[in-house]
């Protein structure tokens, strides 16, 4: 759980000079890391005064098929 959501995050960062903004994208094994990815841009798309960069993932279940095939994606 998080203090802030992608509007205060991306107001502080602004107002702090940070240009960036990389929020960790947990993902839950069995879901693709394209769906886990897809979900944060649509929960910060109403919220965040940015565009939001990319997330760092959280991989929580790095198979050679997650790895080889979904990650490069």
């Amino acid at each position: 759980m998080c203090a802030d959501d992608f509007y205060s995050a991306t107001v502080s960062a602004a107002f702090g000079g940070t240009t960036t903004v990389m929020p960790f994208a947990g993902n839950i094994a069995a879901i693709r890391l394209q769906t886990t990815v897809d979900s944060y841009r649509e929960a910060a798309r109403p919220k965040a005064v940015d565009r939001l960069r990319p997330s760092h993932m959280i991989i929580s279940d790095p198979t050679e098929t997650v790895l080889q095939t979904e990650l490069p994606v």
